[in-house]
């Protein structure tokens, strides 16, 4: 399944965590030139959420329901 997003977007790596977002998982493989921030970059910012923030693009996905 091919998956198209805009902009900026949040993934979270830890499925128990992703399922307070819906009862859709979705894994994808992302590219390492794809990735705008990560936890632990920048000491003391964006503290708390452990989230990946991604640049847009096409990315192929596989949908897991909980």
């Amino acid at each position: 399944m091919l998956y198209v997003k805009k902009g900026v977007f949040g993934v979270i790596l830890q499925p128990q965590r992703a399922d307070e977002f819906g009862d859709f998982i979705m894994g994808v493989k992302i590219p390492l030139s794809k990735i705008l921030y990560m936890p632990g970059l920048l000491p003391g910012v964006l503290k708390g959420e452990d989230e990946f923030l991604i640049l847009g693009g096409v990315y192929e996905v596989n949908l897991s329901v909980l």
